[in-house]
């Protein structure tokens, strides 16, 4: 778990920023993703930060149950919610043990969360064990640009780059066994070179897995 100030930064500084940073192509990955989520019964979001998905979700999704790191719902979020007229459920919790049953989420989404998570393996046999047989995990991330390609700026970057956004790691792969021994089967990804920075912040990846077998 962050700590008090940790989490202080995330839901005022790094919250803010991302707010008022505006990306049409991340905007459109978004939307893309995020519209596909199917009319189920449970929807679980982790990590949701400042609602940036919210007003994109299909007009049939009424509930939204939102883990995050932070004890309330942060102002951001809430007033996304309003305005897309979600129904909320917070949780306070972290990707090492999603406060959640076995097999009892139908879709899990997780948007530019794996670059963050300490264990990454570990998170996505969490989803894994929480979604039902057949459940759809939605995601998109960035990852690293090839070692090949690297520049001494993405080394410098990286290491301060994490600290001021309360860990993102700029030079992480994109974890495809991990999501192998989870479990989870990868039914479509997309990936674009990110117009943003592309020599630090490499490709963007999305798509949807299916868990198709308990994890390993």
């Amino acid at each position: 778990m962050l700590s008090w100030l940790g989490r202080w930064w995330d839901s005022h500084v790094v919250e803010m920023a991302l707010d008022n940073v505006k990306n049409e192509q991340m905007e459109r990955i978004r939307k893309t993703i995020i519209s596909r989520v199917p009319d189920v019964p449970t929807v679980v979001e982790i990590g949701a930060g400042s609602g940036l998905n919210f007003l994109h979700y299909p007009s049939y999704v009424k509930d939204l149950t939102v883990i995050t790191l932070q004890e309330e719902l942060s102002k951001r979020a809430r007033q996304k919610a309003q305005q897309r007229g979600l129904n909320v459920h917070h949780i306070q919790g972290d990707g090492r043990v999603l406060p959640l049953k076995d097999n009892s989420v139908d879709v899990v989404v997780a948007t530019l969360l794996l670059c963050t998570v300490s264990d990454v393996a570990g998170f996505l046999q969490e989803v894994s064990r929480v979604l039902k047989q057949d459940g759809k995990f939605f995601f998109y991330e960035h990852n690293a640009v090839p070692p090949n390609e690297r520049s001494i700026l993405v080394r410098f970057v990286a290491p301060v780059h994490r600290f001021v956004t309360v860990g993102c790691h700029l030079d992480r792969e994109f974890p495809a066994e991990a999501f192998k021994e989870a479990g989870l089967q990868i039914d479509w990804i997309e990936e674009e070179k990110s117009e943003f920075a592309p020599r630090v912040f490499g490709k963007l990846r999305y798509g949807v897995a299916t868990k198709r077998q308990h994890p390993k």
